[in-house]
């Protein structure tokens, strides 16, 4: 279970999930390039946001967790559930941000595998006090920075419904959801999606068989 590492960036406190602003630009996301379509998506407002200088950092931001998958996810988002598709963006967050992969695999799952359920901001500021010996960027952020780092980080979990009154709680979507993350070669997310070994193996036991 790994992931390309790279310097913690806090750029995701700018939208936390972005369910709404990724929905706006679905079409874009599926049949053009965000990139070629930056313009229009600023000019005409499409995140519906009222500042231009909000609309082009959450652009900024999609951006980057765009260009970390696969684009035939946004094939896979159009036709899933509004409970999917929120998983589906905490997958993204989890491929572009190494800060919230690392947290999410070694304390979230890690709590999750010893019933331990509580998780608050105390857990997230233990966790960035041990980084910050690898990751000097987290000592340079302001303590405001560093607050909004710990509100996001579990705002992103509730909104991808890992968390509810600060207690991790299980997902419950149908096996067909999960094969799609081995399609693109990321088995390693049903592990931190908290699918037991046995239904990991069953799920890739079915793709096999129908290959």
């Amino acid at each position: 279970m790994s992931i390309k590492k790279s310097k913690y960036s806090s750029s995701f406190t700018a939208g936390s999930l972005l369910f709404n602003e990724i929905n706006s630009i679905l079409d874009i996301l599926r049949f053009s390039d965000i990139e070629k379509e930056k313009k229009k998506i600023i000019s005409e407002n499409l995140f519906r946001l009222n500042s231009e200088s909000s609309r082009k950092r959450i652009l900024t931001e999609v951006k980057k967790r765009v260009k970390s998958i696969d684009k035939r996810l946004w094939d896979h988002y159009y036709h899933s559930d509004d409970k999917e598709r929120k998983v589906l963006l905490f997958y993204i967050i989890l491929k572009s941000h190494s800060l919230m992969f690392d947290f999410h695999s070694e304390v979230v799952l890690e709590k999750f595998r010893t019933l331990d359920l509580e998780l608050s901001k105390d857990n997230v500021e233990i966790f960035l006090v041990k980084k910050s010996a690898d990751h000097q960027e987290i000592e340079a952020w302001s303590n405001s920075t560093r607050e909004k780092v710990k509100n996001t980080i579990l705002l992103i979990l509730t909104q991808a419904n890992f968390l509810k009154d600060n207690k991790i709680i299980l997902l419950n979507l149908k096996r067909n959801f999960w094969t799609e993350f081995i399609t693109y070669g990321d088995e390693w997310f049903l592990e931190l999606t908290f699918l037991k070994k046995s239904e990991r193996e069953n799920i890739l036991g079915a793709i096999y068989e129908t290959s």
